[in-house]
């Protein structure tokens, strides 16, 4: 579980902040739909599977932040200061918050 790595903790959190910083600084480049585009085309990271990575992230992120007392590090505080919130979308809030009794994911 998260609770038991501090260190892994950290490091993904370092992931993902090193990815949401690039991600920002780039946003208005020309070229990033193009080249999003053509990703997608080859079937390496279509719209559908960076979805669902944010949607593991915010899992995770949720996870870290309900770590007990009794963990070698403890909730909200210790997870504000090794990871960032994940992106707050309408369907991931949706998907994590609120999953439907019985739903089933689909092989894609």
């Amino acid at each position: 579980t998260p609770c038991e790595s501090t260190e892994a903790v950290a490091a993904t959190g370092r992931a993902y902040r090193e990815l949401y910083t690039w991600t920002i600084d780039h946003k208005n480049d020309p070229d990033l739909p193009e080249v999003l585009s053509t990703v997608e085309r080859l079937g390496m990271y279509p719209e559908q599977r960076r979805q669902a990575l944010k949607d593991a992230y915010t899992l995770f992120y949720q996870d870290v932040r309900r770590c007990s007392p009794g963990s070698r590090w403890s909730g909200a505080s210790a997870a504000d200061g090794l990871i960032p919130p994940p992106p707050q979308t309408p369907r991931a809030v949706a998907t994590v918050r609120a999953p439907r009794a019985g739903a089933t994911v689909a092989a894609r």
